[in-house]
């Protein structure tokens, strides 16, 4: 989903925080693309180690379910990551839909920070021939005290709600259905329903009903069956696959509903509707 942003407003208000904090803030849009970025891009530490490319997948899964969890949660989600340096990220949110993310970092606690280079060292157990030279980088990591940290999230999510208030960050509408259409196409082949696709966009159900009725003038369950025909369609005018087996890639397994589905849609069966698609051919 892509997301209006005014640039101009959020970089004058982002530079401030990252002035007054010392701590990098990135946004992301709900698909996790990179939109914006503020300070430093990853501490030097990180940037050492990433150059082995296990320990940067570690950090994309890491992220990934960080956003996750804060899109569960509906509010600011604090994590150690998997090389054991915090990190912190906040949802957007706009009538109840998530539309993207903020997320800050890295920091290490003020209150503990021999125990917590400690916990790196056990964290980045698989990589420890990198980790003695790179100490003096780990020791360069900014340290919060747990009342400092909090005191970010706070301020943190009164920015988010600054910017969505002023209108500064809001999904492009259009983008919603675009959103909602690319998920049941990638899905197709599964059971789908509201829950599911709600689940993975982090879209409330209501929201999704309105926004499929008010771009296709069909109910969510019309449409999805509407998409899984056109594909049906496709395949037996393009492809050799049986028609079980183009049941199967439809996501309607039973050959007998996939049929009748079919019909309802057409008009014809598989088999007919192949056969005189063969015949035009000739």
């Amino acid at each position: 989903m892509k997301i209006f942003f005014d640039q101009k407003e959020a970089d004058r208000l982002t530079e401030s925080f990252v002035t007054v904090s010392g701590i990098s803030i990135s946004l992301f849009d709900c698909n996790l693309n990179l939109l914006s970025h503020y300070g430093r891009e990853v501490c030097e530490f990180c940037r050492q180690m990433r150059e082995d490319p296990e320990f940067t997948r570690r950090c994309t899964c890491s992220n990934e379910n960080a956003f996750h969890q804060a899109g569960i949660l509906r509010k600011p989600y604090r994590y150690q990551c998997h090389a054991g340096l915090t990190e912190m990220v906040t949802p957007v949110i706009n009538r109840d839909m998530v539309i993207g993310y903020f997320m800050i970092g890295q920091f290490i606690p003020a209150e503990a920070q021999e125990q917590a280079w400690e916990n790196v060292c056990l964290c980045c157990r698989d990589f420890s021939s990198r980790l003695p030279e790179r100490e003096l980088f780990y020791q360069e990591v900014k340290a919060l005290t747990q009342k400092e940290i909090q005191a970010w999230t706070d301020i943190l999510q009164a920015y988010t709600s600054y910017l969505w208030v002023n209108r500064c960050l809001l999904p492009k509408a259009e983008e919603s259905f675009e959103c909602i259409r690319q998920d049941i196409r990638e899905h197709i082949e599964e059971p789908l329903s509201a829950q599911s696709i709600g689940q993975r966009l982090h879209i409330p159900k209501n929201r999704m009903y309105e926004t499929v009725k008010r771009n296709t003038g069909l109910t969510l369950s019309e449409y999805i069956r509407s998409v899984r025909m056109e594909l049906a369609r496709e395949l037996l005018l393009n492809t050799d696959l049986t028609i079980a087996e183009i049941a199967e890639k439809t996501g309607v397994p039973d050959f007998s509903y996939f049929t009748k589905m079919f019909r309802q849609y057409t008009g014809k069966t598989p088999s007919t509707f192949r056969k005189e698609l063969i015949a035009q051919k000739k």
